[in-house]
């Protein structure tokens, strides 16, 4: 049933998109748009820049046992070495976040500005319904984004909805 009504809703979305660009279809526009020459010299650089920080994200990520290691430990001095340096990787993790979004934003804001409005755009509708398929438990992603989630999220995202990537790409 979700993936219907997105399915759906998507389609109608993007026949009113075509409507107010004058193309015949806005995936239309879209493709001919993200496709001129210096927009695809971007997202070459944008997929390079994705690609490493995202693997060293990974790598620097706090694991699942760690999290677990510091609440089961039996002594207090060792549980709290393990949650201290539990905490230290997470937010090491996200400012490397943060100094992904500024390689991804400065120059594309310097060089191709209406690619990154429309760039930020369709990011942002996108983080919303895997965010939304995440809170849903939406099968077969919504447990696999929740467990993926659950490595980078701290007691400032402990809602059911986890907001932080949407603030990181309006800020």
């Amino acid at each position: 049933f979700f993936w219907c009504c997105t399915l759906c809703s998507v389609h109608l979305l993007l026949a009113w998109l075509g409507l107010l660009t004058g193309a015949r279809h806005a995936l239309v526009w879209i493709i001919e748009f993200m496709t001129t020459p210096g927009h695809l010299l971007m997202i070459g650089y944008w997929l390079c820049v994705l690609c490493l920080g995202v693997r060293a994200a990974l790598v620097r990520a706090p694991k699942q046992e760690d999290s677990q290691t510091s609440t089961s430990a039996r002594v207090k001095g060792l549980a709290a070495r393990c949650a201290a340096r539990s905490r230290a990787r997470l937010l090491s993790t996200r400012k490397l976040y943060h100094l992904l979004i500024v390689l991804i934003v400065v120059p594309a804001a310097l060089c191709t500005p209406r690619l990154l409005q429309l760039s930020l755009a369709l990011a942002a509708a996108l983080f919303a319904a895997l965010e939304a398929v995440r809170v849903a438990h939406v099968p077969p992603f919504g447990h696999l984004l929740s467990k993926f989630t659950l490595r980078f999220t701290d007691d400032r995202d402990s809602g059911t909805i986890v907001l932080t990537h949407q603030y990181l790409l309006a800020g």
